[in-house]
């Protein structure tokens, strides 16, 4: 069977990222979270698509969260209406509505 292979998604690069500054190895983390090294390794190389179980676990391991992928995300590339719009929506309301009404008041 040949295997294809395929452009590592920007969140596996993200975990191998964290998982090399950590200097832990494959094998802790695969233990630390319950899956099984070769599952982990498939992970790494692009030629498994992670569970969202999975990637909760490993982002709990590292101790970071979903935002924290998303800004750095946001970091390399154009910021658009939507982007905001979503990081908009994320935040408490008393901090919200201050800022729409200022985007409102600029763009009028």
């Amino acid at each position: 069977m040949s295997s294809v292979n395929k452009e590592i998604e920007p969140i596996i690069e993200y975990l191998v990222h964290l998982r090399v500054s950590k200097r832990v190895t494959q094998q802790q983390i695969a233990v630390a979270v319950g899956i099984k090294l070769s599952t982990y390794q498939r992970l790494e190389r692009g030629e498994r698509d992670p569970k969202l179980s999975e990637l909760k676990s490993l982002f709990k391991y590292h101790s970071v969260t979903w935002l924290d992928f998303a800004y750095l995300e946001l970091g390399k590339r154009p910021i658009y209406d939507p982007d905001l719009a979503a990081a908009i929506k994320q935040l408490p309301d008393h901090l919200r509505k201050p800022i729409l009404d200022l985007i409102r008041a600029v763009s009028h």
